[in-house]
């Protein structure tokens, strides 16, 4: 297969409060949603720290989280709308980080 064009969007910050839902937005185009093979991730970097994957969304938009990420961390994909945004729920000092949105499709 060949590797198809796309892109992904994301805004350069976002400032979140201790208690409150945090909502990072991740916007895409280009990508063939129906293949076999398309799979999106959410990734995330801590200060000082090597980047990590939180979770991956395969193409039936079957989430699959890594251990550790815990349970307040969800994920909304939608494809009609070209949405993937990251959920943090009751966002804590040691959420800060650089969270970055990736896809993959052939």
């Amino acid at each position: 297969g060949v590797q198809a064009s796309g892109s992904l969007t994301q805004p350069p910050t976002l400032t979140g409060k201790t208690g409150q839902s945090l909502r990072l937005t991740c916007r895409t185009s280009g990508f063939n949603y129906n293949s076999y093979y398309y799979c999106m991730y959410w990734y995330r970097q801590l200060p000082g720290k090597q980047r990590e994957k939180l979770l991956t969304s395969d193409y039936r938009s079957s989430n699959s989280f890594e251990s550790g990420v815990g349970n307040r961390v969800s994920v909304v994909r939608e494809n009609s709308n070209n949405i993937f945004d990251l959920i943090i729920k009751s966002p804590r000092v040691e959420d800060t980080a650089t969270y970055y949105c990736g896809a993959y499709s052939q």
